[in-house]
């Protein structure tokens, strides 16, 4: 499959630079590999953010709000960041979706939910429901809460749609669009695009596995 050779050019980048893949490495290794990749999103946007502390199932649970300028109320996308449901956090996130907030003139929160295997599953998807319920009820934070979405990118895309999933069932609150960037859905490593492009595209097949298996 040909890449797009502005994305081709950062996998050879990182795979040059003798990045093993993160199977082959502990759970600190890979989170810090993660951490040094942040400097491929490029210099941070000026954009209006604050951080909120809420009482979540696990503790205290850290939420990052991006606010573009606006007269009105905005619409809301509650944001859970990629890496496996092991590596990642609210600040190798921080640029992508300051840049993501300005051009959408969406406000976007931005969810620090717990990481495995320090805390496996349900506590990723109890974070991930807990905050999303507390966009949709804290009026003081002035969204539009009649257009909220949800979505992230990898893990965080499963999250995501697990969410949606979540509020159908339980009632609300209600999820205007589901924003899901190359979800983790299969935890059986199985589909068809998982055998065909398993292996050269940086992440492999054995690296989800070994995601899933921490976080289960």
């Amino acid at each position: 499959m040909s890449l797009d050779p502005q994305t081709r050019a950062v996998v050879d980048q990182i795979e040059s630079s003798g990045f093993p893949g993160f199977s082959k490495m502990t759970v600190q290794q890979a989170r810090e590999a993660l951490v040094q990749m942040r400097e491929l999103a490029g210099p941070p946007e000026p954009i209006d953010t604050e951080d909120y502390t809420l009482d979540g199932p696990g503790g205290d649970l850290r939420v990052r709000l991006y606010r573009p300028e606006s007269p009105s109320a905005l619409p809301a996308l509650v944001y859970f960041h990629g890496g496996g449901f092991v590596c990642g956090s609210l600040d190798t996130i921080d640029g992508p979706l300051r840049a993501l907030s300005n051009r959408s003139g969406c406000a976007i929160a931005s969810v620090d939910y717990r990481l495995a295997p320090e805390h496996r599953f349900p506590a990723a998807f109890d974070d991930a429901v807990a905050a999303t319920e507390w966009v949709h009820t804290n009026g003081e934070l002035g969204l539009d809460r009649s257009r909220i979405a949800v979505g992230g990118d990898s893990c965080g895309g499963g999250l995501a749609a697990a969410v949606a999933l979540a509020a159908r069932d339980r009632g609300g609150p209600p999820i205007a669009f589901q924003f899901l960037i190359y979800p983790m859905l299969d935890p059986d490593c199985t589909s068809a695009s998982q055998w065909s492009f398993g292996e050269g595209f940086l992440t492999t097949r054995n690296d989800l596995r070994w995601f899933w298996d921490h976080y289960l």
